[in-house]
């Protein structure tokens, strides 16, 4: 009887361990703030604890590697734009490229993406803005591409040239 108890606990706390991961799951956002700009639409692949991205740019979809993504508690993920080289960091401060941060809420699926760009060295003076996106989770990478692709064809339909 002992041991079915302690079978019974271990294979609890060793099940819990690991039902959080999203390794092997996909996100797929569009914009709340603005609902007719859908060509702003996001996807996300998490594999591995890395985070890779998706966007739509001009009629093709673009692949961005993104950093590794951070389990905050149960109810939230985050992860950045940045792919954690210290150098690329520096370089992206120096040059006053926009750093981009994403934070999702596990319980609704809410994405808020905060891009910050430093405006003045000397000061730290630091320009940010949110944008807000509504997700929905999916199970293959290649439903990304299906979403993206499809709302660059009904975007595209009615070009002439």
């Amino acid at each position: 009887m002992k041991n079915i108890l302690y079978t019974i606990i271990l294979s609890f706390l060793f099940s819990s361990a690991y039902a959080g991961s999203v390794d092997g799951k996909g996100l797929i956002c569009k914009p709340t703030d603005n609902t007719i700009a859908v060509q702003d639409s996001y996807g996300f692949w998490f594999d591995n604890s890395k985070t890779q991205g998706y966007s739509i740019v001009g009629h093709s979809i673009e692949e961005f590697e993104l950093s590794e993504y951070n389990e905050i508690g149960t109810d939230e993920i985050s992860w950045d734009s940045t792919t954690g080289e210290f150098a690329e960091v520096i370089f992206s401060t120096l040059m006053g490229i926009p750093t981009v941060t994403y934070e999702l809420n596990r319980k609704n699926l809410n994405l808020t993406l905060t891009v910050e760009k430093l405006v003045d060295a000397e000061d730290g003076q630091v320009d940010s803005k949110n944008f807000l996106y509504a997700c929905v989770s999916v199970k293959q990478e290649q439903e990304i591409y299906d979403f993206l692709n499809e709302i660059i064809r009904i975007e595209t339909m009615d070009n002439q040239f």
